[in-house]
Parts: structure tokens; C-alpha cells; sequence
């Protein structure tokens, strides 16, 4: 099993024990159609749409990043090859009803939850913006049992869902 896959499958089990996100339908590796005809499409990480009809439609693009940020002091920035990947992806995603909120969740492993958002420059749209986020990696004693691992997840769900909702 690789890393990637198993961070993609953690932050998805995070996210869906969270309160917050009750409303939200999660898609794993979903097509992103390819900016031009006839090359390779792209699978987004995550992407979660709110199915309730009562909050507004923001479309989440998650990007999963597996690059352990513990030593950091700062929230991530985003290197210039993740900004254009999640670039493309916020404008190729189908299925937009109002607002994009890209998100590049970095791993670490320590309990630090910092999170940096920035706006599109110039502010061409207002309906779309990135936010870096460093989640924790579970520790050994998170995993010793279903109640500690439920536990974990539905805290740092909240956390994260905080960071994320804004």
C-alpha cells in the first residue's frame, strides 16, 4: 500500500466523522477533464460537493500531500508546481454551482493544525480560493482500538473542517 493512498483514505474517514460536514458528498480520484482535447485526463484526490439544500454550494478540490511539514513554524506554501496543479483543477472540475474552495492537506507529525488561505491574483474570482493545511498524522496510540481511532478522527475532523469551512 502506498503512503498516498493510505493519507487520501485517512483524511477521507477524517472528514466524514466530522459534524461539519454532514451535507457533503465525497468523491475519491474523480476524473478532472483535460485542459486539452486529446491529452490524458487528471484525477483530483478529493472533491466534496454540498448535497444540502439550505447551505450554499461551495465545491471543495482536496489535494492530498504527503511531504511531513512538522518542522515548519508557518503554514505551508504551496510550491509553484502544486499552485498550477490545483489551479487547473479548481477551473476543470464540473459541476460548480457557486463556489470553489481548493485545499492542499499536507501531513505531519506533530499536533500542530495551522492553515494559510490566499485569494486569487489578481482577484479575478472571488468564488475561488486555496487554502494550505497541515492535519496530524495518527500516532500509534490512535490506532490501538476503534473507539481511540473514532476519537481521533471525529477531533481532528472538527479541526480540520474549522480550517476548511471559513
Amino acid at each position: 500500500l502506498q503512503l498516498r493512498i493510505l493519507w487520501e483514505e485517512i483524511l477521507k474517514q477524517i472528514l466524514t466523522s466530522s459534524e461539519q460536514f454532514k451535507d457533503i458528498q465525497i468523491s475519491e480520484q474523480e476524473e478532472i477533464k483535460a485542459p486539452w482535447e486529446g491529452l490524458a485526463k487528471k484525477n483530483a484526490d478529493l472533491i466534496c460537493r454540498n448535497i444540502s439544500e439550505s447551505a450554499s454550494k461551495v465545491t471543495y478540490v482536496l489535494d492530498a500531500k504527503y511531504k511531513d511539514r512538522s518542522e515548519s513554524k508557518e503554514p505551508p506554501a504551496p510550491s509553484a508546481s502544486e499552485q498550477y496543479q490545483i489551479f487547473a483543477y479548481s477551473h476543470l472540475v464540473e459541476n460548480v454551482e457557486d463556489k470553489v474552495r481548493c485545499g492542499l492537506l499536507y501531513a505531519t507529525a506533530n499536533n500542530l493544525n495551522m492553515s494559510k488561505p490566499w485569494m486569487r491574483s489578481p482577484k479575478v474570482s472571488e468564488n475561488i480560493d486555496l487554502v494550505s493545511i497541515t492535519v496530524p498524522f495518527p500516532k500509534y496510540e490512535d490506532l490501538i482500538s476503534g473507539q481511540h481511532w473514532q476519537k481521533w478522527t471525529q477531533t481532528i475532523g472538527e479541526l480540520l473542517c474549522k480550517n476548511l469551512i471559513k
